[in-house]
C-alpha cells in the first residue's frame, strides 16, 4: 500500500480512470461500481426524500437532501483522489457545500435562456462537482463544452468578463438559443467530451468547467425517483480558510 497513489489505491476497489479533455486538458475522474448495491440509497430517494423545486432557480428540476452517511462514505473515498489529481494545496480544507438528489423535470418550453446553454457552477479554482448516476438507463449523460468565440473551456475570475461579453455579443448577433436542452455542438458551444449515464458511475470535474446534462425530454424528464434520471450530487469546495 505504501507509495501507491490515490488513483492506484482506489483502482483496487473500483474501475477508475482520469480522462484529460479538450484543449485545456482538464482532468475528469470517472469511477464505476462505486457502491455496488444502490438499492438502499434509491429506496431513500423514493420513500423518504422530500423533493422540491424551491430554491432551484438554476437547476431545471427538483432536488432533495442526500443522507449524511452517503456523503461521508463518498467523500472518504474520493477526497484524497481529488487532492491528488487536481493538485489541491495541502493547506486547503475541503467543505461539502451541497449534497442533493436531483431529477430533471422542466419541459423545454419552460427553460430559461441560461438553461439552454452549457454552464459552470462557480469560478472558484478548487471547487468540484461529484455526480453519481443511480437509476438503470438509458438516460442522458453529461457533456463538456468549449465556448467557440473565446475558446474557453473553464471560466475563471480572469476570464469571466471576456466570456460574458462574447456570449452576449454572440446572442445579439445570432439570437438567443431555442427553447431546448443542449445536447451537442452548435454555433456557440462545441461538445468536447461526454460521460455516458450508467448506474453506479460517479464522475468528478471542476465546477468552473463548462458542462450540461445531455437531456432528451421524452426519455429523461420525470419527477419519479424510481423512474427518472436520478443522480446524487455533491459539491466540494477547498479553500485556505
Amino acid at each position: 500500500m505504501s507509495g501507491a497513489t490515490a488513483l492506484e489505491r482506489i483502482s483496487r476497489e473500483v474501475a477508475a480512470s482520469v480522462v484529460r479533455i479538450g484543449d485545456e486538458q482538464t482532468p475528469v475522474i470517472v469511477l464505476d461500481y462505486v457502491l455496488g448495491d444502490l438499492e438502499p440509497l434509491k429506496r431513500v430517494a423514493s420513500e423518504w426524500a422530500a423533493f422540491s423545486g424551491e430554491g432551484q432557480a438554476a437547476y431545471p428540476g427538483i432536488r432533495a437532501n442526500l443522507p449524511a452517511d452517503y456523503t461521508r462514505r463518498v467523500l472518504s473515498r474520493v477526497e484524497l483522489l481529488i487532492r491528488e489529481v487536481y493538485a489541491v494545496p495541502a493547506s486547503h480544507r475541503g467543505r461539502c457545500i451541497h449534497q442533493l438528489f436531483s431529477l430533471v423535470t422542466r419541459a423545454e418550453s419552460d427553460l430559461a435562456v441560461l438553461q439552454r446553454v452549457p454552464h459552470y457552477d462557480t469560478r472558484r479554482g478548487f471547487y468540484f462537482a461529484i455526480m453519481h448516476y443511480l437509476n438503470p438507463g438509458p438516460f442522458g449523460g453529461t457533456g463538456f463544452f468549449r465556448h467557440r468565440p473565446t475558446g474557453y473551456e473553464r471560466i475563471t475570475d480572469e476570464r469571466f468578463a471576456h466570456f460574458v461579453q462574447e456570449a452576449e455579443r454572440h446572442m445579439r448577433e445570432h439570437g438567443t438559443p431555442p427553447a431546448r436542452y443542449c445536447r451537442g455542438s452548435d454555433a456557440h458551444f462545441e461538445l468536447i467530451h461526454q460521460v455516458d449515464y450508467r448506474p453506479d458511475r460517479l464522475l468528478i470535474y471542476p465546477g468552473n468547467l463548462l458542462h450540461s446534462g445531455l437531456i432528451e425530454p421524452d426519455r429523461d424528464l420525470s419527477a419519479d425517483p424510481a423512474r427518472g434520471r436520478l443522480t446524487a450530487n455533491l459539491f466540494l469546495d477547498f479553500d485556505a480558510s
